[in-house]
């Protein structure tokens, strides 16, 4: 949807009588739902829950869910709530209209599994869906929230240094395991929030949240006196200030008004309109806690006499305290580059807070998320087996948890957690979740393994005997192809087959184990063994299918040094650091050997024009300062362009290449027509070379997934 059209509605939805009075929600304004179309367009959308203002109830309860019809849409109303791939089709007992919003009416199951819930609406043929809307669990006696604020991610921070901290972040929130998630604005850097941004944030950061988050708007999501701030409304959260419960505690949420003043600077300010929602909204609780949310933490020195709990704030960058005139406490969180403590945990007790700073005594420090190291393996593709690693280097210990994601292997098997405790298990027909919960002491390191292939019947125990079989014959097998004289392996053969050889005595180990009845060893030690012999299959693999995509490129004519050099990184990477299962990450922005040849399978022609471009401009670079030429310059301006085409930025690698055309078109001579030709024959030549390559059978099993490096498409 265009500005102009969001703003087009916006302005309609002065005329529409829009109340939320049925929702479980206080309001001040409804004048952006008629825009809010989440990060799904259609003509029905839906306003309560949603992303940004989630609903958390518990099993059994009944959930009403707002909704705005843009026009009139034919057939009946559906809900249905899903989570890790499981739906649930829940059954609309009321329906209501009331001043423009329709309000559903249905009953979570008393059975439902505790977690992250995507909502979706359907009337007839038109639908809705708001991902992480709900979130289903049990109040405990403790409420643990995580304040986090500033994140300023947009298009042009996802690869930075910025985007790395933000995300290491959100994998020690999931570790702690918050009830809920706050973030107090600039989320972007904007304005305004672009819908694109707001995609790439919510995919990034938010979708990877495993708690429930309640958005507050900040100075560069919305706003400035120059722009209505309709992107973070229309795509984030549709409400400038609103109230909800969570526990013990009454959160209110404000958007504070902005100005400019003297010398092109920003003021923050509420109006008497929001002051009056505020005051309305802490007299008439009864509940002990209260906590304002908002993002200029200057603007609490204007609220100081209001009598309220706590308030979070953010905008400085630093990590602040105060203790305001009337008693409460403003906490400030940090946020890059001013600090790299950038979440601040506060635990809830039924009538006080209990902690809200990592160091008693003095309320500013935010937690240091840089201590606390974190190391899942494998990353990625887990089948059976996968094993945290966790370094914690704060001087608190801290409550964790974590959910294991392994295939699922089917009745007759079971779980086992080794070095924590199985809290949870949901399973779908692909996937099985296991929730472990462990103790993380201060100064401490500590693994935790999950495994669920564990014989759980006689059956199920026959069946583990041949998987060890035929895993035994597959590392004979690669350990026989990686010892022969004609291996193209024989860089990695020695360090490949002393791992190939612990693997094989693990299986052999667990055959023992099997003959002795002892079927939990058993299926620890096979599945230990797979971790090691499956990595090394599908690096192999990706490695051999890399090198064949060079040949194919090469015979075509293209000159391939800049893409060499990715499968050296990759030899490089595994003779110093040996095939450990967290070099298998196939997330492609990581420097791994899958990354690597990850990135040469899925190039398109496009990427490998421009590797052929930059190959050849630095022979011609090279002769020239051979003949004593001045083009030290463009030496200079090609390192940069082969290091941002290695990073994946080809856009910028291509300026860079334009730049040395412009000023040294003498590097980049036209080819004689002879050699064209000669391209031509060699085209054709290498298609049927091309399609007689990709027609051979690997000696290794096809594990690798299509997948895509986006940085590839300009």
């Amino acid at each position: 949807m265009h500005r102009a059209e969001m703003l087009a509605l916006g302005a309609l939805v002065f005329l529409l009588p829009i109340s939320m009075a049925h929702l479980p929600i206080s309001v001040r304004t409804t004048e952006f739902t008629g825009i809010y179309q989440g990060l799904h367009e259609s003509d029905i959308s839906i306003v309560y829950p949603i992303l940004g203002l989630p609903a958390f109830l518990p099993p059994g309860s009944d959930l009403h869910l707002g909704v705005l019809l843009r026009k009139q849409v034919p057939g009946e109303w559906r809900v249905e709530i899903s989570i890790r791939g499981e739906r649930l089709q829940l059954a609309v007992s009321n329906v209501s209209l009331d001043d423009g919003i329709t309000t559903l009416t249905t009953t979570i199951p008393v059975d439902a599994v505790h977690g992250l819930y995507d909502v979706e609406v359907r009337k007839g043929e038109v639908r809705d869906v708001e991902r992480h809307a709900l979130s289903v669990g049990d109040l405990k006696d403790r409420l643990t929230l995580v304040h986090i604020t500033d994140t300023h991610m947009d298009a042009g921070s996802f690869r930075d240094r910025t985007a790395r901290r933000v995300i290491h972040s959100i994998d020690v929130i999931n570790l702690i395991h918050p009830d809920l998630v706050v973030i107090t604005g600039d989320i972007t850097t904007g304005p305004p929030v672009v819908k694109e941004d707001a995609r790439n944030f919510a995919e990034l950061i938010v979708h990877n949240l495993q708690a429930p988050i309640y958005f507050t708007p900040g100075n560069h999501d919305a706003r400035l006196p120059s722009d209505p701030g309709v992107g973070y409304y229309a795509f984030m959260n549709p409400y400038p200030d609103y109230a909800f419960t969570f526990g013990p505690v009454r959160f209110i949420s404000l958007d504070h008004r902005w100005e400019m003043v003297g010398g092109g600077a920003l003021r923050s300010s509420f109006t008497q309109e929001q002051l009056d929602f505020l005051g309305d909204e802490l007299s008439g609780t009864d509940m002990k806690l209260t906590t304002v949310m908002f993002h200029d933490h200057w603007c609490a020195f204007g609220i100081q006499d209001y009598d309220f709990t706590l308030a979070l704030a953010g905008h400085n960058h630093n990590n602040l305290a105060y203790r305001l005139q009337g008693g409460s406490i403003l906490l400030v969180t940090g946020a890059p580059p001013r600090t790299d403590d950038m979440i601040r945990v506060i635990e809830f007790g039924q009538d006080r807070i209990l902690s809200c700073s990592y160091h008693p005594g003095d309320l500013a420090p935010a937690t240091p998320t840089r201590l606390v190291e974190i190391e899942v393996c494998p990353p990625t593709g887990a089948r059976c087996y996968q094993r945290l690693e966790v370094r914690n280097g704060l001087v608190t210990g801290l409550n964790a948890s974590w959910t294991f994601a392994l295939e699922n292997p089917g009745p007759g098997w079971e779980p086992l957690v080794i070095g924590g405790s199985l809290d949870d298990v949901h399973s779908t027909p692909e996937t099985c979740y296991y929730r472990a919960c462990f103790d993380l002491p201060p100064i401490s390191d500590r693994a935790v393994e999950c495994i669920n292939m564990i014989p759980g019947t006689e059956n199920a125990a026959g069946e583990l005997r041949m998987m060890i079989e035929d895993s035994a014959h597959l590392v004979d097998s690669q350990s026989s192809m990686l010892d022969s004289q004609d291996s193209p392996w024989l860089e990695l053969g020695e360090m490949l087959s002393g791992q190939l050889a612990s693997a094989r005595d693990d299986l052999d180990a667990a055959g023992r184990a099997l003959d002795e009845g002892n079927w939990t060893r058993a299926g620890i030690l096979y599945s230990r063994a797979v971790d090691v012999h499956v990595p090394i299959q599908r690096m192999l693999q990706g490695i051999q299918e890399a090198k064949e995509e060079i040949a194919i490129h090469r015979e075509l004519g293209y000159d391939t040094t800049v893409i060499d050099r990715w499968i050296e990184e990759a030899l490089v990477l595994l003779e110093a650091q040996g095939l450990h299962p967290s070099l298998m990450d196939t997330r492609q922005e990581n420097p791994t050997p899958v990354g690597w040849t990850m990135r040469i399978l899925e190039l398109d022609e496009t990427a490998w024009e421009l590797a052929d471009q930059l190959g050849r401009l630095n022979r011609s670079i090279a002769g020239a300062l051979a003949e004593g030429d001045s083009v030290g310059p463009a030496r200079a301006e090609l390192e940069r362009a082969v290091e941002w085409f290695h990073m994946g930025y080809l856009d910028i690698s291509e300026r860079s290449l334009n730049r040395i055309r412009s000023n040294y078109p003498s590097l980049f001579a036209a080819e004689p027509r002879a050699v064209l030709v000669l391209s031509l024959i060699l085209v054709l030549r290498c298609l049927v070379n091309r399609h007689r390559l990709r027609g051979k059978h690997s000696p290794f099993e096809r594990s690798r997934s299509p997948r895509s490096w986006p940085s590839c498409n300009r």
